[in-house]
């Protein structure tokens, strides 16, 4: 999904919206891996109900789940 914004994220990084989420152990991970994985599968279904491709605004949205659980982990293990 993030190859649409693939070309310009490193000038537009301020469209990445970091999301809060805490973890605090490893079901917490799970289960935030698990609601981040519904949204993305959400998403997908309304492009294919559509019959579209992803914005860049939706990439945007989509980097910044990742970015967030990335960032929650990293608070996490330290």
């Amino acid at each position: 999904m993030d190859g649409i914004v693939n070309d310009e994220v490193l000038d537009h990084l301020e469209r990445i919206k970091i999301y809060p989420i805490q973890i605090k152990s490893e079901d917490d991970l799970v289960r935030e891996i698990v609601r981040i994985a519904n949204l993305s599968m959400k998403l997908g279904y309304q492009l294919e109900a559509e019959n579209r491709m992803l914005t860049k605004k939706e990439a945007y949205v989509q980097l910044g789940y990742s970015a967030s659980l990335l960032k929650a982990i990293l608070e996490y293990v330290k």
